[in-house]
């Protein structure tokens, strides 16, 4: 989450924006995308923490590489489906 949180805030703001001005939809409509358009205060310093006390404990690199790139690939699969949603 740490990697991608600015990819992933990015894409919500945007989509949020669009929603609200190309199909004229409410703000509470669009309350998903504006929550994790930022990151919530003090994140990126406690998911520092959180990797530095991991890795400190003896985690495996590896498997940080691993749930990050699950996580990218659940992201993909969360924007597919919103933009199979639109065709």
């Amino acid at each position: 989450m740490l990697a991608n949180l600015e990819e992933w805030g990015g894409y919500c703001g945007r989509v949020a924006g669009a929603l609200l001005t190309r199909y004229d939809l409410p703000e509470q409509a669009v309350g998903f995308f504006r929550f994790f358009a930022g990151p919530p205060p003090g994140f990126t310093g406690q998911a520092a923490s959180v990797v530095s006390a991991g890795l400190a404990a003896g985690e495996d690199p590896q498997e940080a590489v691993r749930a990050a790139l699950a996580l990218h690939a659940y992201e993909i699969a969360f924007w597919d489906a919103l933009a199979g949603g639109l065709g």
